[in-house]
């Protein structure tokens, strides 16, 4: 009976023991995780977008010229251009308007400078003109001349060699006039010959220059000359005239010529200035840059310290 109850105990001993054992494991054994219906998306590795490729700036070595009433203003010009645009290279040569808009035509220059407008041949043939400046072409005169004021008639009639001495001007002054005239290539010299003899003589017949007269290729040298040649007359771009050191300039019509005077219309003898090019310049060239420094705030003032007038 003993026995049997031993035999008993050891089972309900042996049972326990497996149950402790079957229950450890199941608490070991981690949990499945529970399903889901929002998954967590994968990581996307950020990109950094690369930078835009820079605009390439303005370079290159150019070659302007013509007008010297324009190249008055253009080494200031040009260098204040150059800082803005350091890998930019420009020269001027002054060689009058014709020579310009010939080297213009003929791709020696890639912008040629003014101080008259197109002629219908050089207009037809593609060249274009663009406004920069505003100027008063001034009569100036030797000071042993003593003249102060001069009418359109008479400064008309001394180029074209009708009025050869100074005592038919005016009553007491005396001497030969020593006619000072820019060669055929100047601008200048063809504006005066529209706003000066053909305004007051008439255009027909076509007046013509006197043959009489000293001719210079620059407004520098027409200036030096009326400077050291006694009873001298000539003309000159506005921009000149601080250059006067033994001539002045006289009024016409009672005008003194003057930023003001031109600007309102008062001067008779004044003009446009220039850029030409041969065809439509690029938007993004050289050229159309520095035609449009000319015409900003900058330029316009460098044009004025210059002694020319700011466009209206």
């Amino acid at each position: 009976m003993k026995k049997a109850r031993l035999s008993i105990a050891l089972m309900l001993v042996v049972l326990m023991s497996v149950a402790l054992v079957v229950s450890g494991c199941a608490k070991d054994e981690p949990a499945a995780p529970a399903e889901s219906n929002d998954p967590t998306p994968t990581p996307v590795e950020e990109s950094t977008p690369e930078p835009a490729p820079e605009e390439p700036g303005l370079s290159g070595e150019y070659s302007f010229g013509g007008s010297t009433t324009v190249g008055a203003f253009m080494d200031t010009a040009i260098e204040a251009f150059e800082v803005i645009n350091p890998d930019v290279s420009i020269s001027y040569e002054g060689t009058g308007s014709s020579s310009g808009i010939e080297a213009v035509q003929a791709g020696t220059v890639s912008l040629a400078g003014a101080s008259r407008g197109l002629k219908d041949a050089e207009a037809e043939a593609g060249c274009i003109a663009y406004e920069v400046a505003l100027d008063g072409v001034a009569v100036v005169v030797n000071n042993s001349v003593a003249v102060d004021d001069l009418t359109l008639e008479q400064i008309a009639k001394i180029y074209a060699g009708e009025i050869t001495d100074w005592s038919e001007v005016v009553d007491g002054a005396e001497g030969e006039i020593v006619v000072v005239n820019r060669d055929s290539a100047s601008g200048t010299r063809a504006a005066f010959m529209e706003l000066v003899l053909e305004k007051a003589l008439g255009k027909d017949p076509e007046p013509e220059f006197t043959t009489n007269s000293i001719e210079t290729d620059s407004n520098g040298n027409m200036v030096a000359t009326v400077n050291s040649t006694p009873n001298a007359i000539g003309y000159c771009g506005m921009g000149y005239l601080s250059e006067l050191t033994d001539g002045k300039a006289v009024s016409v019509e009672g005008v003194v010529p003057s930023m003001e005077s031109v600007v309102d219309g008062s001067f008779p003898i004044s003009r446009y200035l220039y850029f030409v090019s041969f065809g439509e310049i690029a938007p993004d060239s050289v050229e159309q840059a520095f035609i449009d420094f000319c015409r900003s705030e900058e330029g316009q003032n460098i044009i004025e310290d210059t002694g020319y007038i700011k466009l209206p």
